[in-house]
C-alpha cells in the first residue's frame, strides 16, 4: 500500500490545529489545542516555546486518535506557522532561554518609526512585527548556537530527532 495521507500542522497565534488530509483533499481527522499568549508589558506579546511544543504534541495526538489510521499511511508532515514570531533556541538541546516574541509585539515600534524615512533605501516597509527588527535589537542573543526567526525549523528538529545534530 502506498502512503496517501498528510499530517498537516497549523500553528496559529492562539492555538495549534492538526489535520489528517486525504489524497482527495478531504479532512479525515482534526485535533486542536489552545496555546497561551503572555503579555509582560503593554504592547509586548510572547509565547513560551515549550508550551507551543506541548500544544503541538497534544493537537497531533488528538488528531491521530480521531483518525485511527496506520502511521505507515502517512506520506508526510506539513507545518505552517507564524512567519514573524522570533524563537531563540539551542540546536543541540532545543531549549530556549526566553519566551518567543510574537509577530503582534510592538516593542520595536519606535525603531520602525525611525526607519520609515529610509524605507525607499531599504526596499521594504518596516513593521514592528518583522522578525529581523526584533533580532537586531537583541545582541545578547549572539552567544546562542541557533537563532531562528520562525517556529518551523525548531519544530522540524523536534519532529525529526535525527536532525538534531545537523546544523541548520
Amino acid at each position: 500500500m502506498t502512503a496517501s495521507n498528510i499530517l498537516a500542522i497549523d500553528a496559529g497565534t492562539t492555538g495549534l490545529t492538526a489535520l489528517i488530509v486525504t489524497k482527495q483533499g478531504k479532512i479525515a481527522a482534526r485535533g486542536y489545542e489552545e496555546s497561551h499568549q503572555h503579555f509582560p508589558q503593554p504592547g509586548w506579546v510572547e509565547h513560551a516555546p515549550e508550551e507551543i511544543w506541548q500544544a503541538t504534541l497534544s493537537a497531533t495526538q488528538k488528531c491521530l486518535e480521531a483518525w485511527g489510521g496506520d502511521l505507515d499511511d502517512l506520506a508526510g508532515i506539513g507545518i505552517t506557522n507564524q512567519r514573524e514570531t522570533v524563537v531563540l533556541w539551542d540546536r543541540e538541546t532545543l531549549g530556549s532561554p526566553r519566551k518567543a516574541i510574537v509577530w503582534q509585539d510592538r516593542r520595536t515600534a519606535d525603531i520602525c518609526t525611525e526607519l520609515k524615512a529610509q524605507e525607499s533605501k531599504l526596499g521594504l516597509v518596516s513593521s514592528p512585527g518583522y522578525a529581523l527588527i526584533h533580532i537586531s535589537q537583541h545582541r545578547s542573543w549572539s552567544g546562542w548556537r541557533v537563532m531562528s526567526p520562525t517556529h518551523g525549523p525548531w519544530w522540524s528538529k523536534g519532529v525529526m530527532p535525527s536532525a538534531r545534530s545537523t546544523p541548520i
